[in-house]
């Protein structure tokens, strides 16, 4: 195993020079490539996995680098971080509006059963 993290240090030096990239075929160990989105803090990737650990992991990896974390003996995942979107705050300005259309057409529906 030692001598495999030796190897994917290389491999992660590589990437983040751009001269390799994730879906180049990195060795004959390879099982799984895929661009993953929508990764949640707690753990949820879509369509792989519940993993926390790798989750963590990928969200204590700056932009645009590379990370290598062994969850457990049989698996090593090398991620790279190539988007992060933020959280945004709460403006509820932006559907004051809609909220305010909704409510009065439902009004509206409500009287309007009242009188059939």
């Amino acid at each position: 195993m030692t001598e495999k993290l030796e190897k994917l240090n290389k491999v992660k030096a590589d990437i983040e020079a751009g001269t390799l990239t994730l879906n180049d075929k990195i060795d004959e160990d390879v099982i799984q490539s895929f661009d993953a989105k929508g990764i949640t803090p707690d753990g949820i990737i879509p369509n792989f996995i519940y993993d926390p650990e790798i989750a963590k992991a990928v969200f204590g990896t700056e932009l645009n680098k590379v990370g290598i974390i062994n969850p457990n003996k049989a698996t090593i995942v090398v991620f790279q971080k190539t988007k992060e979107v933020k959280a945004e705050d709460a403006n509820f300005n932006k559907s004051k509006e809609q909220v305010k259309s909704d409510y009065i057409n439902n009004k509206v529906a409500e009287y309007m059963s009242k009188l059939f």
